[in-house]
């Protein structure tokens, strides 16, 4: 699958690999992962598919207020497939591409929000499929007229081989209003949206920062390296844990953590979003099940286990969607299965879900060894990932956690000389 870059920054024309033979062809029309290399985070939620006789124009349409990113392809005949960039804030602004989408080559194009998109079908039968990011919003649709002089949507040079009979446009199509007339509302794609972040500390630390020399992590400056690819400012930053106890295996953990702790608290750049919710450890005394050297005693070990902490994350999850309007996006820095109800009900509430699963990014090597040795490799959960409706960031390498470490000394607080 080739990914290849058109004089609009963000509009991308996909030639799939096609694989063929007398029998007929295979293909991957979509891979999350070939995109995710190729720098465009978004997560598909919903397949269109319609069918055009030859010269009907759909378009140019957009949504005002959920804008969606789209993959577009033909599957069937030909369409001459055209996108408008009305991002007021981008360098090309009010300018547009097209090229024909058919079977015979094809080709694909993702149209990324802010743009407004249409097509000519060019032969009878023509059947047009799309992705989309995000549901359609009656409420929210507008659109360009189709013969402005700015667009030219029929008088594209590529389209000159081509005598165009009567154009067929449904009445709501003819009544779109001119690039030019267009109200201001093509900013409301380019304010920064509203995050409040929700950090599982425990799985954070197990998942990502155990056995690396980052665990003195500044999790905002990590967290907003994600968000803000996608014009999105953090509000709020919850970070949940429990205290480790001075009962430790380590006897020095409970120091570190507090140091951390207080650093987080103290640091200039989060100190006035920052909160930290905290669980508890729940203490008690085992037996290994292993006989000591002389054979007539037990050991016995003191195990620990945090309660509270998907229970306090589930909780404010829910109760912030339900209660609060002064965001839109929730960002969720955890895997944890149990977390999927908040994330749905939080969507009831139209709120949009930024997963980050604290899972590193594997090389090959390591990949090979893990299936060698017969090791389950961990991925993001499908019942989070099933939610993050318009952005998932599935793997991690170590570059943003080398990048975002906090200062070694944070008012009076030192980061331990060891973790």
């Amino acid at each position: 699958m080739k990914i290849i870059d058109t004089p609009i920054p963000d509009l991308k024309v996909i030639e799939p690999t096609v694989f063929g033979d007398e029998r007929g062809f295979f293909m991957e029309s979509w891979k999350q992962s070939s995109f995710e290399e190729a720098g465009i985070q978004t997560y598909f939620v919903q397949d269109n598919h319609s069918k055009s006789t030859k010269w009907v124009l759909r378009g140019l349409h957009f949504q005002t207020r959920k804008p969606q990113n789209k993959l577009v392809r033909v599957t069937a005949g030909a369409a001459y497939d055209v996108a408008v960039d009305c991002r007021t804030w981008s360098p090309t602004y009010g300018q547009r591409y097209g090229l024909v989408l058919s079977a015979t080559n094809k080709k694909q194009l993702f149209v990324p929000r802010g743009f407004a998109h249409g097509f000519l079908s060019l032969e009878d039968g023509t059947e047009f499929l799309y992705k989309v990011d995000d549901y359609r919003d009656p409420d929210g649709e507008d659109g360009l007229m189709r013969d402005d002089p700015e667009i030219a949507i029929d008088r594209g040079t590529i389209l000159k081989e081509y005598t165009i009979d009567e154009i067929q446009l449904n009445e709501k199509d003819k009544k779109y209003a001119s690039f030019g007339a267009l109200p201001d509302y093509f900013e409301f794609w380019i304010p920064k949206k509203k995050a409040i972040v929700y950090v599982d500390g425990l799985n954070l630390y197990y998942g990502l920062l155990k056995n690396t020399p980052y665990k003195w992590l500044d999790i905002y400056g990590f967290v907003n390296s994600f968000l803000t690819k996608h014009n999105i400012d953090i509000i709020e930053l919850k970070y949940f844990c429990a205290r480790i106890p001075s009962s430790s295996h380590d006897q020095y953990a409970h120091l570190r953590q507090k140091s951390y702790l207080d650093a987080l608290s103290k640091y200039q750049s989060i100190y006035t979003i920052y909160t930290c919710i905290e669980g508890y450890f729940k203490t008690w005394v085992t037996k290994t099940g292993l006989l000591l050297p002389d054979k007539k005693e037990i050991a016995r070990i003191i195990a620990n286990e945090e309660k509270w902490t998907d229970v306090n994350i589930w909780v404010h999850i829910t109760h912030d969607a339900c209660t609060r309007d002064d965001y839109t996006v929730i960002c969720l820095v955890s895997n944890d299965t149990d977390l999927a109800e908040s994330l749905r009900l939080s969507k009831e509430h139209w709120k949009q879900v930024f997963l980050i699963p604290p899972i590193k990014k594997y090389s090959k090597g390591e990949i090979k060894k893990y299936k060698k040795w017969r090791k389950w490799i961990p991925r993001p959960s499908g019942k989070l990932t099933k939610y993050a409706n318009n952005y998932l960031q599935r793997w991690i390498t170590y570059t943003p956690l080398r990048d975002h470490q906090l200062p070694d000394e944070v008012e009076w607080i030192h980061k331990p000389s060891s973790w």
